[in-house]
């Protein structure tokens, strides 16, 4: 017995020795401390320089003796007694601050008042009062991009704007042009005139307006435009729900038999083809796994290749049942109906502002129980799916 107990006592030892032996592998650490994101910025300064008739005008010249200022009070234009033969010349500097922006321009709420009748503008003009004013018909105004900041429209330096003032928004940098690099300057010209053959009209005549300017960063902003593109509205897709022909470009699941003309008003048909979202007409042949109840549909459409916001249009039956419905966009809600009827109309509802491209599922879930003439007519009539952007 002795000799048993000593020899488990040597093990003992030994399996001491492996177990401390396990913690002397090769090793080595290395640690990053600090790591930090820091977002960038973008800091527009302007100033002003300005001249009357040729001579210097410090009413509205500012932000010259530093990078510009940020814009409070200051105004790039203020005259209280200009006359017929009268020009002004502004030199605009943007100083971007930091990082590489676009910069856009804008004139708005401009406002040109009659601010009464003298004796000599009597005799040719008999309106007076807000809006009635002819300065934004007679001033002429030219805005330039005065690359060499000479205060001269150069031959090939872009003008931006010419004629009467009116209210708008410049490009003076973005994609369809050029990028202001962080650091740089930006110069404008802006030259107004009120020419001598102007009369008596813009006598006591008042012209007031705002001028905003817009720096948007250009990184990963490839598209931007200060004035965006029109896009005309057009039809992108459309299926006639129920018309073998157009559904035949479509993938469509979880809708009835065609219904029309089989049996029922169904409000007097739309455009004679119509399936039901919800129906046991035919056992629903075309059932969604995940839609056990028969209560929803889908349909592949197609939003297009077009980057704006499109609108979707559903031609539905508000009927006699209640005929309330969801949309969905790839699961996610985009747009509903509440039941507004309890008789037999067609309605369309729009949703707009749908930012998608390409090919997404539609669903149309309905949301109401089942009505007693359920087995007979199914509820929920659709005609027509579009899309349009």
């Amino acid at each position: 017995m002795k000799k048993i107990l000593g020899s488990v006592g040597v093990l003992a030892v030994v399996g001491a020795l492996v177990l401390g032996a396990t913690g002397a592998f090769f090793s080595d650490t290395e640690t990053s401390t600090g790591n930090t994101f820091t977002a960038g910025a973008i800091d527009l300064k302007v100033d002003s320089l300005s001249t009357y008739n040729g001579d210097s005008y410090t009413t509205t010249t500012w932000g010259q003796n530093v990078l510009g200022v940020d814009i409070t009070s200051e105004r790039f234009f203020d005259f209280a007694d200009i006359k017929p033969g009268d020009t002004g010349l502004t030199r605009v500097s943007l100083h971007v601050i930091n990082n590489d922006a676009y910069v856009c321009a804008a004139v708005s709420n401009l406002a040109s008042n009659d601010n009464g009748l003298t004796e000599p503008e009597n005799a040719v003009d008999s309106t007076s009062g807000v809006g009635e004013g002819e300065l934004d018909e007679e001033m002429l105004w030219t805005i330039w991009k005065d690359t060499n900041n000479n205060g001269i429209q150069d031959g090939e330096e872009i003008v931006l704007a010419s004629g009467n003032p009116v209210n708008g928004m410049l490009a003076v940098y973005d994609s369809t042009s050029s990028v202001l690099a962080g650091g740089q300057t930006a110069y404008l010209g802006v030259k107004w005139e009120l020419p001598a053959a102007s009369g008596n009209e813009t006598q006591t005549d008042s012209l007031t307006g705002d001028i905003s300017f817009t720096v948007v960063q250009s990184r990963n902003n490839t598209n931007f435009q200060c004035i965006p593109q029109q896009h005309e509205i057009s039809q992108i897709s459309s299926v006639n729900v129920g018309e073998p022909t157009s559904e035949s470009s479509f993938v469509m699941q979880g809708w009835s038999n065609a219904v029309w003309p089989q049996g029922g008003g169904w409000g007097g048909g739309d455009d004679q083809t119509i399936r039901t979202v919800s129906s046991d007409l035919d056992g629903h042949q075309l059932v969604i796994p995940s839609d056990p109840g028969n209560d929803s549909a889908t349909v592949a459409m197609d939003f297009g290749g077009y980057v704006g916001p499109k609108e979707l249009q559903i031609r539905h039956l508000d009927g006699f049942a209640d005929d309330g419905f969801k949309v969905y966009v790839d699961g996610t809600e985009v747009g509903s109906y509440l039941d507004q009827t309890n008789d037999e109309t067609w309605k369309t509802l729009e949703i707009s502002g749908l930012n998608y491209t390409g090919t997404h599922t539609v669903k149309i879930v309905l949301e109401a129980a089942h009505w007693a003439s359920y087995s007979t007519y199914g509820q929920l009539g659709i005609s027509w799916i579009k899309i349009q952007g």
